[in-house]
């Protein structure tokens, strides 16, 4: 993956079970991916199913934009139908205050509530609990914000779902993937 002006390049562990990343480039046929990583798991699946993951997997590369690092979909099949996405970045950034990082989200309908996590590589961090408008009348989404300091580096990431229990399943999965984040150059 390349790396746009203002990132630093890292790398990150996932698992392959649980996250699904999306491709920097195009696409072609990527959605069909979505599919076959539940076919995989759960066999024959109704048309109106693979339909609805097709439709994820469109959605999710309609969101990548030149300025996105790592955007990944969560998608273990175990837990189906919760589904959620994930993106990071790491920037050069000195500046910015990790609560200014994680509470500036003008998609929150109610005030985030803030926490302070640890890793031992990333060392103190902030995550903030955000409900969110949901593409459901009748619900609210849910969200995670992240941010991390390491010298002059700043890592940032979003965990989002369209309901807050799917958002709450897959907060233990992003915790783990989100301190998996080293720098390329350590």
């Amino acid at each position: 993956m390349g790396v746009p002006s203002g990132m630093i390049a890292y790398h990150l562990d996932y698992d392959a079970g649980a996250w699904l990343p999306v491709p920097a480039d195009s696409g072609d046929g990527w959605p069909e991916a979505v599919v076959d990583h539940y076919r995989a798991g759960l066999g024959d699946l109704t048309p109106a199913l693979e339909g609805a993951l097709r439709r994820v997997g469109e959605t999710a590369l309609r969101m990548r934009t030149e300025l996105t690092g790592h955007l990944l979909v969560f998608c273990p099949v175990s837990l189906a139908p919760a589904i959620g996405f994930l993106g990071v970045q790491v920037l050069q950034d000195a500046d910015t205050e990790l609560d200014a990082a994680v509470m500036d989200d003008p998609a929150a309908v109610l005030l985030p509530n803030v926490e302070s996590i640890h890793d031992e590589y990333w060392g103190s961090g902030r995550r903030a609990a955000v409900v969110t408008g949901s593409s459901r009348e009748d619900v609210q989404g849910g969200r995670f914000n992240y941010a991390f300091r390491r010298g002059d580096s700043l890592l940032v990431a979003t965990a989002f779902a369209d309901t807050i229990p799917y958002a709450t399943v897959m907060q233990p999965y992003a915790d783990r993937l989100i301190t998996s984040v080293r720098l390329e150059d350590e």
